[in-house]
């Protein structure tokens, strides 16, 4: 149970790439977000929350293509993480 992605500690520097991410989402710079994002999940690829949250602002970037993509990756690795994480709010369009 170790290994379980729910109790996966992210690397520093994708914590902080994390955290700079969800500030520029909140400003509603989705792009830029979204960039940030995919800097956390190169430096921890195992970070399965910053991998959906990725997902989330390509969607709100208008990259639907991308953020599908980037949501069949992590549910092809990371089944454990959604179990453990449950059901969480999807965007309207996504239900």
């Amino acid at each position: 149970m170790a290994n379980h992605p729910a109790l996966h500690k992210p690397l520093p520097a994708a914590r902080k790439a994390a955290e700079k991410a969800a500030h520029l989402a909140k400003k509603k710079r989705h792009a830029d977000a979204a960039a940030m994002y995919r800097r956390a999940v190169a430096d921890d690829p195992l970070y399965f929350e910053a991998w959906n949250n990725l997902a989330l602002e390509q969607d709100a970037a208008g990259q639907r293509d991308e953020a599908i993509k980037t949501l069949r990756y992590i549910t092809k690795g990371a089944s454990g993480y959604l179990v453990a994480c449950g059901a969480r709010s999807r965007p309207p369009q996504w239900k």
